[in-house]
């Protein structure tokens, strides 16, 4: 279940992010679909970007695969980004502060990346279901979560 948390972080980018409900990507076949669509849109928002690496990431199809082979090349090459990434091809959620997992890093660079270099998602961040091309799934879970008018902190 994609959930919008309060993250310890405080970098210009922002830190209200999205979270996964289970680790997503690699070797993790029991993604939920929600999480799935949330990593890739991620993915193909920063492919969409003005990030340097933007070309490496393959084009995100949106679809609830587990073994979404896109997927898991896409994170992979995103994590390649920083040497504080494990390249293990995988997103975990945000726990209790624990920024520091890299699974967890993962997820919270890549929603600053694309908030801070795509035009479309730093406007209505974290109206990501506003975006063109959000996924139907991920837009109600978006929708669902900002209209419940409070954000989890971690």
């Amino acid at each position: 279940m994609v959930t919008l948390v309060l993250t310890p972080d405080s970098k210009s980018a922002g830190n209200v992010k999205f979270t996964v409900d289970k680790r997503t990507g690699k070797d993790q076949p029991t993604a939920k679909g929600e999480d799935i669509l949330l990593v890739q849109f991620c993915l193909e928002l920063i492919r969409n970007s003005s990030a340097p690496f933007r070309g490496q990431i393959p084009p995100q199809q949106m679809n609830t695969d587990a073994g979404d082979g896109r997927m898991v090349l896409g994170i992979i090459v995103f994590q390649k980004q920083s040497t504080f990434m494990k390249q293990d091809g995988f997103v975990s959620p945000f726990h209790s502060h624990n920024i520091s997992s890299t699974g967890v890093f993962t997820l919270s660079l890549m929603q600053g990346t694309l908030i801070a270099r795509n035009a479309a998602a730093n406007s209505v961040w974290p109206r990501m279901d506003k975006i063109p091309g959000c996924p139907g799934d991920l837009a109600a879970a978006i929708q669902r979560e900002i209209g419940i008018g409070q954000i989890q902190v971690v």
